[in-house]
C-alpha cells in the first residue's frame, strides 16, 4: 500500500487493519469493496475544495461540518491520516480559529490527493 512521509517516517495512507476489516466484511465480494471505495473517492475530491470555500467565507460551522463528515467516512475505510487531519480541522473550526483551520485545510488537500491515488490503486486490485 502507498505511504507518505511524515516527520521523516513513512506512514501508510491506508490503515491495513481497517482495510482488511472492510475486506472481511465483504466476504469475497469485490464489487462491495469497489462500491465502498467509489463512495469515498468523491468525498476526497470534493470536501477539501468545499472547506476552502467555507474558509473564504469565514464559515467555521460549515468547515466543522465538512471536516466531521470526512473524518467519519475516512476512519471507516482506513484513511487514518485524513481522519486525523479532519479531527484537527474540526476542532480548530469549532474553536473559531480560522487561521489554524486554514493551515490544516492545506494539509488536508495535500493528503487527500495522495490518499485518493492510494485508494484508486486499491480499487484497481479489486476490479
Amino acid at each position: 500500500m502507498a505511504e507518505r512521509r511524515k516527520d521523516d517516517i513513512e506512514v501508510p495512507l491506508i490503515d491495513t487493519h481497517q482495510f482488511e476489516s472492510l475486506c472481511q466484511l465483504a466476504a469475497g465480494d469485490n464489487d462491495f469493496i469497489v462500491s465502498v471505495i467509489d463512495a469515498f473517492l468523491p468525498q476526497l475530491e470534493r470536501i477539501p475544495g468545499e472547506v476552502r470555500q467555507a474558509l473564504a467565507g469565514g464559515d467555521g460551522e460549515d468547515i466543522a461540518r465538512l471536516a466531521h463528515s470526512l473524518k467519519g467516512s475516512s476512519a471507516n475505510v482506513g484513511a487514518q491520516d485524513v481522519s486525523e487531519i479532519c479531527r484537527h480541522l474540526e476542532k480548530a473550526a469549532r474553536e473559531g480559529d480560522l487561521t489554524a483551520a486554514g493551515a490544516v485545510a492545506e494539509q488536508l488537500a495535500e493528503v487527500a490527493r495522495e490518499t485518493r491515488k492510494a485508494y484508486e490503486a486499491e480499487k484497481a486490485r479489486f476490479t
